[in-house]
């Protein structure tokens, strides 16, 4: 088989510690789950590492208030791969303010098949590159379900390798040399679900338009609008429908590891890694949610994604379906945090997919 994913060893039922169930707030509660694990694929060989998750809520939180989360990775493989991240939400003085981003070191490579949705699936090539990562977003509330905010980028790429017979060699693309990308952005974020990680009803969308400009200290001077929305209902008991829909237009030049891709286990799932990758992107999935019996639960999904360069033709490109199912562990009965596990189909490759928290 093309692609042969073995997780040896995956703590299903973690350790869980949290401290004592209090009904006021003069202490605060922290939940923990750790897993470790072994596995092996294509892209990596072996490797092992830890993923952590702690769910809090800050001293003097109510229980009502959203709980945050930092998650805690640390990877390594015998392609002598190092995966550092940290991604936080922080919630505080009853929501009112909301941090969140990530903290992260990767020693990593990457797929590029070329650009647009013509790119063919025999001209894969891969590139090494180390980069510290840092996002920062600091928001305020503005009424119940309003955010708006800031929020700061930061990569720097250095040591790129490229394959010496592909096709970064001979494009004339911006960043093949590596560089430091500096960026802000504003942004706004309207949420009325009823829970973060795992909702039944409720609408979540969110705008960003963000800037990278010398003046920043970045090597790169481009712009780019994000828009994401996601929308749940309630069909029955425990039995969710969810909707997603996601784009993106990227202007100026922007190096092409920031031009919009799909291919991952949040957009596209079953494409290989940045199988397709353009300025602009358009995708939208839809996500059957049920239970199954004590802590697991399934999912059925579809998804249809695309590419281009230029946005006012964008719907006109190639569309690009795939369909998958999967399962989920609940660790957390409470914020209903969830170990995800998808098989997902296309017309000419599957994936699979194993991690923490939903796709959208």
């Amino acid at each position: 088989m093309k692609f042969i994913p073995i997780i040896l060893f995956v703590l299903l039922y973690p350790l869980e510690v949290r401290s004592q169930e209090i009904s006021d707030t003069s202490r605060m509660e922290i939940k923990k789950v750790a897993f470790p694990v072994l596995f092996y694929l294509p892209e990596t060989s072996w490797g092992g590492g830890i993923t952590a998750v702690a769910n809090f809520r800050f001293k003097g939180e109510p229980q009502t208030s959203r709980p945050s989360q930092i998650q805690l990775g640390l990877v390594y493989t015998l392609n002598k791969q190092w995966l550092f991240f940290m991604p936080f939400q922080l919630y505080c003085k009853n929501d009112l303010y909301k941090i969140s981003g990530e903290l992260g070191y990767y020693k990593f490579f990457y797929n590029f098949y070329g650009i647009g949705t013509d790119s063919e699936s025999d001209n894969l090539e891969k590139y090494g590159v180390n980069y510290p990562r840092v996002r920062v977003n600091a928001t305020r509330q503005l009424n119940k379900n309003l955010w708006y905010g800031l929020k700061y980028s930061f990569d720097k790429f250095s040591g790129l390798t490229l394959d010496s017979v592909g096709q970064l060699q001979n494009l004339d693309l911006v960043g093949v040399q590596g560089g430091l990308f500096s960026a802000f952005s504003v942004g706004a974020e309207w949420d009325t679900r009823d829970q973060i990680f795992y909702p039944s009803k409720g609408l979540r969308a969110e705008f960003e338009y963000r800037l990278s400009d010398k003046s920043f200290g970045s090597d790169f001077g481009f712009k780019k609008v994000v828009f994401e929305s996601s929308y749940f209902k309630s069909m029955r008991q425990n039995h969710i429908l969810g909707f997603n829909v996601q784009t993106s237009a990227t202007l100026g030049n922007a190096p092409f590891y920031y031009l919009n891709f799909f291919g991952n286990a949040r957009t596209g799932r079953g494409y290989p890694d940045r199988r397709f990758l353009d300025r602009h992107i358009f995708s939208t999935q839809i996500e059957y949610r049920f239970p199954l019996v004590w802590r697991f639960s399934g999912v059925s999904f579809f998804t249809i994604s695309t590419v281009g360069n230029d946005y006012s033709t964008l719907l006109k490109e190639k569309f690009f379906p795939s369909i998958g199912s999967g399962f989920r562990f609940l660790l957390d009965k409470k914020d209903r945090l969830n170990l995800r596990c998808d098989l997902a189909f296309t017309p000419d490759d599957f994936n699979f997919y194993l991690t923490i928290g939903e796709a959208f």
